[in-house]
Parts: structure tokens; C-alpha cells; sequence
């Protein structure tokens, strides 16, 4: 029999993944601060910036809104979410009620190979890091910390929690001081954990909560 080709099912796949990679793009953009607060998210622009239909320019928008990264003030009207004090602050007093809980989950149920990949993350920092890929090694050792604490809901939450925080701190990253120094502050948490005394991490991760909350205060300009 002739194989039968499902082009609707091809189109919508290729519109996911192109959809995918202009968020991803956008997210980027957004992060680095190339898209400023408030800067309006046009369909007909991006799908022409990045050669796509409409779809899957619109469909990257949503995944914007999702995200929390953009905000939809009118029914026709996309832009990029606006940033404050204030909004870093709910963001970092969010983190402090969710983070301590997580690590105290997870952690008693890290295995060695988990300790050591958490390690390697530490490790792997280069001052030839971009910003955003210090961002990214920084989330995937704290993805990995609370893996194991059985809450997907609040893992979830955490996340975007922590892309929302890097929008603060990516484009000021070097001048606060947490870009070079956030792996030795982060082996504090280890160590505990390492001995099973998992009172000590969860109190050292409120500490460096408040204390990355205290120092990027000093630097919002926003």
C-alpha cells in the first residue's frame, strides 16, 4: 500500500518547531535586554524577521506570555512584560518560600552521581561565559538540587521564578560581582548536604537568597 502523508500533521510540526526557536530566539533577546520593557511584540514583524506564516510568530508570542516574559495589555496588543523593584522583590520573596522547601525535599534523596553532576556544574564556569550561559549553568545546577523533591507543579513554578530573575540579573550580572563568584557561594550548599545535614543547606540557600536579593536591589535601576 502507498504510504499515506499526513501534511497537516507535517505543517503543524514544523510550526511548533519553528515557533520554538523564535521564542527561544526572543527569550534570549528579552534576557539580554536587546528587547527592552514595554517594547511592543508585533505578529507581522517577527514572522517577517524570521520568514515564518503568522502561526508560528504568534504561537512564540504565547510562548512569551506564558513565560511571564510578555503581557498582553489590549486583546490585540503584545509587549514585552514590564520590570521593577517591586517585581524583583515578589520574585525573590517567591523563590525564599519555594526554594528552602524544595531543597529540604530533595536533597535527602540526592544519590552520589547527583552530588558529583552538581560538581561539574560548578566547575564547568568560564569567564568566557556569556551571561546567558552563566544563567543557564546556574538554573540546570538548581534543576538539579530540586529534582528529587517529587513537586513537578513547583518545579515548574521555580523555573520560571528563576528566568524571570535573570532578567534583572543578566544585563548587570558583572558589575554586581555574582557572575564570578556564584560557584564558590553554591559549594556551601553541597558540602551539608554531602555530611546529611540538610537543616545547614536550607538555611545557607535562604542566605544567599537574601543575600543576591540585597545586592541586586542596589543595582535596579528600573
Amino acid at each position: 500500500m502507498p504510504t499515506v502523508v499526513n501534511m497537516k500533521s507535517d505543517a503543524n510540526y514544523l510550526n511548533q518547531q519553528a515557533s520554538e526557536k523564535i521564542a527561544t530566539d526572543l527569550r534570549e533577546k528579552i534576557l539580554r535586554g536587546d528587547l527592552a520593557p514595554e517594547t511592543r511584540l508585533r505578529q507581522p514583524e517577527i514572522a517577517s524577521d524570521y520568514g515564518v506564516s503568522l502561526m508560528p510568530a504568534r504561537d512564540a508570542i504565547k510562548k512569551l506570555v506564558r513565560d511571564g516574559l510578555a503581557i498582553r495589555p489590549t486583546p490585540k496588543t503584545f509587549v514585552v512584560a514590564p520590570l521593577s523593584a517591586s517585581d524583583f522583590v515578589e520574585v525573590m520573596e517567591l523563590r525564599l518560600l519555594l526554594e528552602p522547601n524544595a531543597l529540604e525535599r530533595s536533597a535527602p534523596r540526592l544519590k552520589p552521581d547527583d552530588l558529583a553532576q552538581l560538581k561539574t556544574y560548578l566547575t564547568i564556569q568560564s569567564d568566557d561565559f556569556t551571561a546567558i550561559e552563566t544563567a543557564s549553568n546556574h538554573w540546570n545546577f538548581h534543576r538539579l538540587l530540586y529534582s528529587h523533591m517529587r513537586r513537578p507543579r513547583t518545579l515548574e513554578i521555580i523555573e520560571r521564578l528563576n528566568l524571570h530573575l535573570n532578567r534583572y540579573l543578566v544585563p548587570i550580572w558583572s558589575t554586581i560581582g555574582i557572575q564570578p563568584d556564584w560557584a564558590s557561594h553554591h559549594r556551601t550548599l553541597i558540602t551539608p548536604v554531602e555530611r546529611g545535614d540538610i537543616t545547614g543547606a536550607v538555611e545557607e540557600l535562604r542566605s544567599d537568597l537574601d543575600t543576591t536579593k540585597r545586592r541586586v536591589l542596589k543595582d535596579i535601576t528600573v
